[in-house]
């Protein structure tokens, strides 16, 4: 069996708000969700047990895990909960049941400073990359800014350098050149595999029905991974296993003794003691419950959730093993059972869920575990031979076919995009740069050109009826593109917009993105 997280967060800075909703989105990640996780990995390494996981790394989180601005707005977020529950203690004087629980989240939030200040000093890429280093968890790149990359294929340089920058910064952070690559929104197209290849990628992963719908039909199903015309593996998804874990009407995250995560302490308590974005935005939620069940109708007991994640974990071992014996038997092999989840879905969305993926990653772990657990390479050395299929263009998310990311909402998008894509064209066709500040501008063409690619924009587009921070920041970036080209034709360096973009969005500070983007060209 192989598990797989996808780590992601757009990249959002606002030195010019204290607080801002945005920056709130990793504040809430880093919590709920990052620290609680590493901190259960390190726990089975103090333990012995080796349970194989592999994280996906996108490029802007990582650059803001390692933005200081944002490590001290984390603390001071921190802070602030920590005094929102103090208030909150008096206002629970006649609840002692209540007050349990907000107890409860006061040691979640004081454990999570203590890790993050006092064992990691800050540094959360240095904690992801000593438990790789150990060989507890394997980590991959993905696209520099999670483009999404099917919409891009008429543009193979633009695709090139989305992979080429996210490789060569997380080969920066971590010291390892990765053989995997995980594609944003698992977007594949034909074609994207000679990419990948060619910057030495070996493996990326596809939802199930971009292999079941490939040609030729796998033989195989989704309980292998195929070969692609040039020489990739594609591993694809389990969907059962994912419906269990995700799927909240149908799965284990909607279990009546887990955590309510919708009636949120702020929405209860006198707006004048609630977090500073709370009472500013009134009622924004921050992060901390007191109730069980669909309906919140009951207090929060932490020891009967923990059992359930206890009998969640052995009936999702229990199940993976009887499909395991079942496809086994018709495939004469055994199989491969590949389960993807975003990260934030384990603690920011489902509360319990560190400790449940805790649970079951300790019993596949075990001697005599069925499956047992496995990382994307140690399978593809046990098993390198595989049928050769052509996985169709896919993703994953509604519809599974790019809808998400190009709909009545968002399709507006693009059209400026595909222009600043033909000028950089143009750019290329000039040859050499002859002056120094004409480079600076390209560098920070790129990277603006970049921020606006990210496939969050869309997806939150999508989302959301009407216009917001997604289209807003699109926006900015169109108009920081126009001025970046008007100065770059106009002869003018420039430099004091380059110096407030490059403060504002310090994007893979010193490297050189032009370079990257000629030698996708010259391809």
């Amino acid at each position: 069996m192989l598990f797989l997280l996808n780590t992601h967060q757009p990249f959002v800075r606002h030195p010019e708000f204290e607080h801002s909703l945005e920056e709130n989105w990793l504040h809430e990640a880093i919590t709920e969700s990052y620290i609680p996780l590493l901190d259960r990995i390190d726990g089975m390494v103090r333990d012995g047990i080796v349970a194989p996981l592999t994280f996906a790394l996108t490029p802007t989180l990582v650059s803001m895990f390692d933005d200081n601005l944002r490590r001290r707005r984390y603390l001071a977020w921190v802070e602030e909960r920590l005094g929102f529950l103090e208030m909150e203690f008096r206002r629970l004087r006649e609840r002692p049941d209540l007050a349990a629980v907000a107890r409860m989240h006061r040691r979640r939030l004081e454990r999570c400073q203590r890790l993050f200040t006092d064992m990691w000093h800050g540094d959360l890429t240095g904690a992801f990359r000593r438990l790789q280093n150990s060989g507890a968890i394997t980590l991959l790149p993905s696209a520099a800014t999670h483009a999404y990359l099917p919409l891009w294929n008429l543009f193979p340089e633009i695709v090139e350098l989305q992979i080429r920058v996210g490789l060569r910064w997380h080969e920066h952070c971590f010291g390892v050149k990765s053989k995997g690559c995980w594609l944003p929104e698992c977007g594949y197209y034909p074609g994207l595999d000679r990419i990948l290849a060619r910057n030495g990628v070996r493996y990326f992963f596809v939802d199930a029905h971009g292999v079941l719908n490939g040609r030729p039909r796998p033989v195989r199903g989704t309980s292998a991974p195929v070969h692609t015309p040039a020489g990739l593996a594609a591993f694809p998804r389990d969907l059962a296993a994912h419906r269990q874990v995700w799927v909240e009407s149908e799965g284990y995250p909607g279990d009546p003794d887990y955590m309510n995560r919708r009636r949120d302490a702020s929405f209860e308590c006198n707006l004048a003691s609630a977090p500073p974005i709370a009472a500013e935005l009134r009622r924004y939620p921050c992060g901390i419950g007191y109730w069980s069940g669909r309906d919140a109708a009951r207090p929060y007991d932490a020891g009967v959730a923990y059992a359930r994640c206890m009998e969640h974990a052995r009936d999702f071992v229990s199940k993976c093993n009887s499909h395991a014996r079942a496809v086994g038997r018709a495939n004469g092999r055994p199989p491969l059972i590949a389960a993807f989840y975003d990260t934030e879905h384990f603690g920011h969305w489902w509360f319990e869920g560190p400790i449940w993926l805790d649970q079951t990653l300790r019993l596949l772990a075990g001697r005599d575990a069925s499956p047992r657990l496995v990382a994307p390479e140690d399978y593809l050395r046990e098993h390198p031979v595989n049928q050769v299929v052509e996985p169709t263009t896919s993703s994953w998310g509604y519809q599974g076919y790019s809808e998400v990311w190009l709909m009545g909402r968002n399709h507006w998008i693009y059209p400026p995009l595909f222009a600043a894509a033909e000028w950089l064209r143009t750019v290329a066709r000039r040859g050499p740069l002859q002056h120094g500040w004409e480079c600076a501008l390209l560098n920070r063409y790129l990277r603006e050109f970049m921020l606006a690619q990210s496939s969050d924009w869309a997806f939150l587009m999508h989302s959301e009826p009407r216009q917001t921070y997604a289209g807003t920041r699109v926006e900015g970036h169109l108009r920081n593109l126009d001025q970046l080209r008007m100065a770059m034709e106009s002869g003018s360096p420039a430099s004091d917009l380059i110096e407030h973009l490059d403060q504002h969005t310090p994007l893979f500070p010193g490297l050189d993105v032009v370079a990257e983007y000629r030698a996708c060209v010259a391809h």
